[in-house]
C-alpha cells in the first residue's frame, strides 16, 4: 500500500466522519462510568475476600 493511497483513504474516512451529538457524546460517557464502576465493585470484592478468607488461611 503506497502513501498517496494510504493518504487518499485517510481523507475518504474524514470526510464521511462527524461530530457526535452531545446524546451520544453523554451516552458513552454514561456507559464507560458504569462499566468501570462495575470493574471497580469487583475488584474490592475480590480484594475482601483475598483479605478476609484466603490471607488467615495461608497464614
Amino acid at each position: 500500500m503506497s502513501a498517496s493511497k494510504s493518504f487518499s483513504d485517510m481523507k475518504r474516512v474524514w470526510k464521511v466522519t462527524k461530530k457526535p451529538s452531545k446524546k451520544d457524546y453523554f451516552q458513552t460517557l454514561k456507559i464507560v462510568v458504569i462499566g468501570l464502576v462495575i470493574i471497580g465493585l469487583i475488584a474490592l470484592v475480590m480484594e475482601f475476600l483475598n483479605q478476609l478468607v484466603i490471607k488467615p488461611i495461608f497464614s
